[in-house]
């Protein structure tokens, strides 16, 4: 019981740290399988706060339909304290390359990052509407499905040990 409690104290202190004081709380925080997506509305962009129970890669992906071809992915890790990303489209089972070596671009602002023994965090801004072909138009109060994922290496090429779509929704503050 005293793990349990420490460590979910911990990750509360952790987001008081890794989010600035003056942040909004998030309209629509969700937790699946150990993985916690949070958001911020940011003017045009959204900030994303994403954790999970591991010292390998983390993901999120955005996609209209419960598909994983055709999903923005998004995968981040975090290497001798820095943290290590990709803005991924996936083309099909095992295949989803950066944005960049298809014609894209990256559009991924790093906020900040943290991996220790109970896990991993990252903080990063994305545009919601970026204008790249493979990235995902991210629109108030319309479902669309939601991809989490980690795995236990930092190797973007390594399969994850927990990959989970959830249906989900934007919404903004109220006023």
């Amino acid at each position: 019981m005293f793990t349990i409690l420490f460590q979910f104290s911990y990750y509360a202190l952790l987001s008081w740290f890794m989010l600035p004081i003056e942040a909004p709380v998030s309209q629509n925080p969700l937790t699946t399988h150990g993985i916690t997506f949070q958001y911020y509305w940011r003017g045009d962009s959204l900030e994303i706060q994403l954790s999970a129970p591991t010292q390998g890669w983390i993901a999120a992906g955005f996609h209209s339909d419960n598909a994983l071809v055709g999903t923005d992915l998004y995968m981040f890790c975090i290497r001798q304290g820095n943290v290590m990303y990709q803005d991924q489209y996936i083309r099909n089972l095992n295949d989803h390359p950066a944005d960049a070596l298809m014609g894209g671009r990256s559009d991924v602002k790093i906020m900040g990052g943290l991996e220790d023994e109970w896990g991993t965090t990252v903080k990063f801004r994305i545009p919601l509407q970026s204008g790249d072909t493979f990235d995902f138009t991210h629109q108030v109060d319309q479902q669309f499905w939601l991809l989490l994922a980690y795995a236990e290496e930092d190797d973007f090429q390594h399969h994850s040990i927990i990959r989970k779509w959830v249906p989900y929704q934007l919404t903004r503050p109220s006023p």
